[in-house]
């Protein structure tokens, strides 16, 4: 499918994408830098390659919505929305079937996203510091995840279909309402010093 492409700070990216990312510089009331490299201060940055977003962080912008249209950006292969003060993920998320990485840390999400077993290409999975109780079980659909991050929740297990993440290399629940390790973590390989509870 031809794309129109159009000039977005410096470089080129398709008519949508550009539109998404001015959505998103309303609601947050700063403007993006393109960067291919982020900083523990990079608040809203973005990546481009071939003329595609393929990196989104809106870090400490207080937000508390997002745009469904963040969906579109269908290229984006990290997406990072740490700090904010989301309750909440619009269901396109869901749609972004390229993204490795996901950090939702920092937000006050209380339930386990339903649909995350979705973005199957998913390797990096951070929901830190949020309100979770449970987790969904599809999150067993995640075959190339190899960090899980759930510190400082309130997680009291996990679902049987965790076993089934045979590339998950760290899991992190410190600080959690977990009192015994299920039977699945037989099953799992962690190298020394990579779990955490």
């Amino acid at each position: 499918m031809m794309r129109k492409i159009v000039k977005f700070r410096d470089p080129h990216i398709p008519v949508l994408e550009s539109k998404i990312l001015r959505d998103l510089e309303d609601l947050s009331g700063l403007p993006f830098i393109k960067s291919d490299r982020f900083f523990f201060n990079t608040r809203l940055a973005y990546n481009v390659i071939n003329q595609r977003v393929v990196s989104l962080v809106i870090h400490k912008c207080q937000l508390s919505d997002l745009p469904e249209s963040i969906g579109n950006l269908d290229a984006l292969r990290t997406l990072v929305l740490s700090f904010n003060h989301l309750t909440t993920l619009p269901e396109s998320i869901f749609n972004l079937k390229s993204l490795t990485t996901l950090d939702l840390t920092g937000n006050s999400i209380s339930f386990g996203p339903y649909s995350i077993g979705t973005l199957k290409l998913l390797e990096t999975l951070s929901l830190g510091c949020n309100q979770l109780s449970t987790l969904p079980e599809s999150i067993g659909n995640l075959k190339f995840l190899e960090t899980l991050n759930l510190n400082n929740n309130k997680v009291a297990a996990l679902p049987k279909s965790i076993r089934n993440l045979s590339q998950l290399r760290s899991l992190n629940l410190n600080c959690n309402q977990i009192s015994v390790l299920p039977e699945v973590f037989a099953n799992l390989f962690f190298p020394r010093g990579t779990f955490n509870n």
